[in-house]
């Protein structure tokens, strides 16, 4: 397997490429409606991922929008990646993005649970999982770039409302 195939695979992921979700209508949309606006971020990130890899919400002033039923949250001033997450019930949106070579699928699964909401704060919990189906040339391609079979990153995360 190719060097490139393995920055396609790897930095597909990190990157947010792929499938684009469609909602399913099984989500609150109350909940998107009341995530839509501008908010300041901050919040502690633990991973064990490797740099480039760690995942976490944009920090400091963002913008969170309803893109047909998508709440997509991006960074005002654009230097952070955007996040793109589909509600899926009352307290929980998330995404999974898969990017195929062959022999391996990597996945990237992202959810973002809100424990608090109401006009002014908003508080919960990013996760970000960078994982592999285990087919025969996912281990290759991963030590050849030293990367982890698997990675977690955890964001607590606080907002207020701007």
């Amino acid at each position: 397997m190719s060097r490139a195939a393995l920055w396609c695979l790897v930095g597909g992921l990190a990157t947010g490429c792929g499938a684009t979700p469609e909602p399913t209508g099984v989500a609150s949309h109350d909940l998107l409606a009341a995530l839509v606006g501008a908010w300041r971020v901050e919040g502690p990130v633990r991973s064990d991922c490797p740099v480039g890899l760690e995942r976490h919400l944009p920090r400091g002033e963002t913008i969170w929008t309803d893109r047909s039923g998508l709440l997509h949250i991006a960074s005002a001033t654009g230097e952070t990646a955007p996040v793109l997450l589909e509600p899926v019930g009352e307290a929980r949106l998330s995404r999974t993005t898969e990017v195929a070579v062959p022999g391996c699928t990597g996945r990237e699964t992202l959810n973002l649970v809100v424990e608090q909401l109401d006009s002014t704060w908003a508080s919960g919990l990013y996760t970000a999982v960078f994982s592999h189906d285990g087919g025969s040339s996912c281990a290759q391609l991963l030590a050849e770039a030293e990367l982890p079979d698997r990675c977690d990153s955890a964001m607590d995360w606080q907002a207020r409302r701007l």
